[in-house]
């Protein structure tokens, strides 16, 4: 049926009115839709973070339950079959992943297994290089003896079985003059092979092989090496460190290092400063708690060892 122009223009407004209810509908679904999802995306964000801290309370929580309650929590380092632990106190380690929950992830991983009741482990190392330096304030004559439990590989100058150690002549300015050779010496240097022995390594210092030598350049004078003996440190330690991608550096204290590697030295020196470093190469940086370092004080007759060990 035909319909003249007047019609069609009577026809064209209903048309339009028709359309814009439409896309007005459109639009509300539209509205409501994303009024849902917001308020949705913003829950599930909510519930995930606190899901995450959880999952961190959790592991700390579960380490502290399977450990001794009167000390500090100590679990395994991932991949570690020669006895080295981590102090966990923080459950957070893994810097390299992005997320809380990642990081948690990383904790139940990275830490599987348990000592219970956290001791010492037994782990090998050579006794790297002990330097030991001697400052009487006059010339004097000195013997040391080195009670060594384990076998000595390197001296210089020789060691003297006859005595078990050393006998020179000692100057203030550190020099020494061996009393069976005759020849001038800088320090008293040795090493050696031994068992088992035990190193805490729930505190030190997480390094990366790169920033060693600043590191030691740092760390050495606030113990109370002298520029001339944590150069020599320096020199022989610090090709050794830069080549790994991180060192877990501890410093040993008397019973880990001195009880294994006694010193009888007479005259008896009015100030003792042994220096130990233990370092075990790893692949990742991890967080450890921060060893504390006494700085030394020289008094009259001083005397100074330093060496290391590196653990493989």
């Amino acid at each position: 049926m035909n319909t003249t122009p007047e019609e069609n223009s009577k026809q064209q407004p209903n048309l339009d009115r028709g359309t814009n209810k439409q896309m007005k509908w459109w639009v509300k679904i539209l509205v409501a839709t994303i009024l849902v999802l917001i308020p949705t995306i913003i829950i599930y964000l909510l519930v995930a973070l606190f899901i995450s801290n959880n999952n961190l309370d959790n592991c700390k929580n579960n380490l502290k339950d399977v450990t001794n309650p009167d000390t500090t929590s100590q679990i395994y380092y991932k991949g570690s079959e020669d006895g080295i632990y981590f102090s966990m106190e923080h459950c957070q380690l893994a810097k390299s992943t992005s997320t809380q929950e990642q990081r948690a992830d990383a904790c139940f991983e990275s830490f599987k297994k348990i000592i219970s009741p956290p001791i010492p482990i037994q782990i090998y190392g050579p006794t790297a290089k002990p330097a030991l330096y001697l400052y009487p304030t006059k010339k004097t004559t000195v013997t040391v003896k080195l009670d060594y439990n384990g076998t000595i590989t390197a001296d210089y100058p020789d060691y003297d079985t006859t005595i078990n150690g050393w006998k020179v002549v000692a100057s203030p300015t550190g020099q020494i003059i061996d009393t069976k050779d005759n020849k001038q010496y800088s320090y008293i240097y040795w090493e050696g092979s031994a068992e088992k022995r035990p190193y805490d390594l729930s505190s030190g210092f997480v390094v990366a092989g790169e920033d060693s030598k600043k590191f030691l350049e740092g760390v050495l004078p606030k113990i109370g090496l002298l520029p001339s003996e944590y150069n020599d440190f320096i020199v022989y330690w610090y090709p050794k460190m830069e080549r790994n991608k991180f060192n877990l550096i501890h410093f040993a204290n008397d019973s880990e290092y001195g009880n294994f590697a006694k010193l009888n030295i007479t005259p008896k020196p009015d100030s003792l400063l042994r220096v130990f470093m233990v370092i075990k190469p790893i692949d990742r940086e991890v967080i450890v708690k921060p060893q504390t370092l006494t700085p030394f004080t020289r008094n009259g007759f001083t005397v100074v060892e330093w060496g290391g060990t590196e653990l493989k």
